[in-house]
């Protein structure tokens, strides 16, 4: 049995900040239009143009119009029977740490509507995911993957596209492109 910790966005769900920016610009942005993190900045380079956004932001349920990644409700319900899966987040955007509660709430609702099998104990949020050791950790940011963890996992995403294979290799991380990766990766660590 292995311990697992996974993020939840752009790793379990899609992008739920890209249905905002959509939404307040009027837009029909994806995230093939996208490339690092950050976009935000991208579409709004004015500092007080974007501080208008993130007031925005904080105001709706950015969760409403996410859906699960293709084959992520699938693969954690086999998962969580023979690993302790936890799934470790972030929730909060730190332009407006002061105003995330609503955050908290919105993804954890999601959270408990899109995975209803799930264990809501082993639900933890937090932006320091290196205080925390594991087996593996299954993330899409590089930056997240500093702790102590025996197997990390890049999932493959809009704004990782760009980090190089050597990177990864020096970093001791591996690629991972979907949840049916996931779980090969998962099932010979677990031989």
């Amino acid at each position: 049995m292995k311990t697992i910790f996974i993020d939840v966005d752009d790793v379990i769900c899609t992008n739920h900040f890209l249905p905002v920016v959509n939404s307040y610009l009027g837009t029909n942005y994806k995230e093939e239009d996208f490339w690092g993190a950050k976009f935000e900045k991208q579409l709004f380079p004015n500092v007080e143009d974007r501080n208008k956004f993130y007031d925005y932001f904080v105001s709706v349920d950015s969760y409403e119009k996410c859906e699960l990644k293709e084959g992520a409700y699938e693969s954690l319900e086999r998962l969580i029977k023979n690993n302790k899966v936890i799934l470790l987040t972030n929730a909060c955007h730190y332009e407006r740490s002061l105003e995330m509660g609503r955050q908290f709430t919105d993804k954890w609702k999601f959270l408990l509507n899109k995975l209803p099998f799930f264990p809501p104990e082993n639900i933890v949020f937090s932006a320091q995911k290196d205080l925390f050791d594991a087996d593996v950790i299954i993330d899409d940011r590089v930056s997240n993957m500093y702790g102590n963890y025996k197997h990390k996992l890049l999932f493959t995403c809009f704004h990782n596209r760009d980090v190089e294979d050597e990177t990864l290799e020096k970093l001791g991380i591996t690629r991972v492109d979907g949840w049916k990766d996931v779980e090969r990766y998962i099932e010979n660590i677990n031989k």
